[in-house]
């Protein structure tokens, strides 16, 4: 059985600047474009925008300077990829 973690759970752990729900769902990682309801994923390069604005992703983990980039519940570091890993 997987364990469910909560957004701010992630954020109180690993850092990171929350925007959002802290109590969203989080039950697994994965990609932008297969992401769906309970899953977290990054976005760590610009020419994966597209695939952004389309996922089904409860959270997503962006660079700060994408701040913007989305009205998902989104994490913020310096790093998106790093975060992920550690994630």
């Amino acid at each position: 059985m997987s364990r469910t973690y909560r957004l701010g759970e992630i954020v109180a752990r690993l850092g990171g600047e929350l925007i959002g729900d802290p109590d969203a769902e989080i039950l697994r990682i994965a990609t932008l474009e297969s992401a769906g309801p309970g899953d977290l994923c990054f976005l760590s390069h610009g020419r994966y925008r597209a695939h952004l604005r389309d996922t089904r992703a409860a959270a997503v983990i962006l660079a700060r300077e994408e701040r913007d980039a989305t009205a998902l519940p989104r994490i913020l570091c310096d790093d998106p990829y790093v975060y992920y890993a550690r994630a």
